[in-house]
């Protein structure tokens, strides 16, 4: 069974609102749940990815990416 390839192109590139460029860096930040807090009930630290502009460091976020794309927000 063949798998479908997503078509790659420059319609739906993502470029940074603020500069329009499009090279981005992934920077980590972590938080700790305690065992209240977390579905597991246990002490947890959770991973949060944030997406910034390699050229000035803007923080993409959702609002950037439904502006980008047009998208309705909810």
């Amino acid at each position: 069974m063949l798998t479908p390839q997503p078509k790659i192109d420059k319609h739906n590139q993502i470029v940074c609102p603020k500069c329009g460029k499009d090279n981005f860096e992934g920077k980590h930040k972590l938080h700790f749940l305690s065992a209240l807090q977390s579905p597991q009930g246990i002490d947890t630290i959770v991973n949060v990815e944030r997406w910034f502009c390699a050229d000035c460091s803007h923080m993409i976020t959702k609002e950037d990416l439904d502006d980008q794309f047009k998208k309705p927000k909810n």
